[in-house]
């Protein structure tokens, strides 16, 4: 994840995409709400409240949130308050996705990120998002199938670079009868290669 790294058009109001990635939605009016830790969470004994190290510093903004092929991007509309002009949340990144539904505010989807190396994030940094004139269900149901489809492409990707699978060589003298010059026997229905 990463603050400012998506490239956006000449107008700041939409991302360039990447090279063969493929835009999937895209949904104004999103409440984009960042907890980022001061400090990693403490990785055993007691935790703070909300499993995060130190004090969450809490940016919200309104803006249009994109779903691709290959991550999550929201941009903001402008606003002094808000610490970075876009957000890119790549698939690999989002660790898990929790949807709420409060008895009192909004449903709304929680996302638990690992940051980006140089990123300008920590870890247990969270972001909820929530939408003000539509639910958030057309927004977890395509995020979260892009997500498999995205994992599935790095699996198979990952399952290319392995070798092919060979059968060894038969050892010499496995043909069912003792190997030439030898004492033992091998069983008739021993593996190849097994000798007692």
């Amino acid at each position: 994840m990463s603050l400012n790294w998506a490239m956006l058009d000449p107008a700041n109001s939409q991302p360039i995409p990447l090279p063969e990635e493929e835009m999937i939605l895209h949904l104004s009016g999103a409440e984009f709400t960042l907890l980022v830790p001061d400090a990693p969470p403490p990785t055993s004994g007691a935790q703070s409240a909300g499993g995060a190290g130190g004090n969450p510093k809490r940016s919200v903004a309104t803006g249009t949130v994109w779903v691709s092929d290959h991550r999550v991007i929201f941009v903001p509309i402008q606003a002094k308050d808000v610490p970075y002009h876009s957000l890119s949340l790549p698939h690999n990144s989002i660790l898990s996705t929790s949807f709420q539904q409060p008895i009192f505010g909004s449903n709304h989807v929680i996302l638990s990120i690992a940051p980006t190396t140089g990123g300008g994030l920590t870890q247990g940094t969270k972001a909820e998002v929530r939408f003000k004139d539509r639910g958030v269900f057309e927004f977890v149901k395509v995020l979260e199938a892009a997500r498999e489809r995205s994992i599935n492409r790095e699996r198979e990707r990952g399952e290319e670079g392995l070798p092919m699978y060979e059968a060894p060589p038969p050892p010499v003298g496995a043909s069912g009868t003792a190997p030439t010059g030898s004492s033992h026997a091998v069983h008739e229905d021993a593996p190849p290669g097994y000798e007692l």
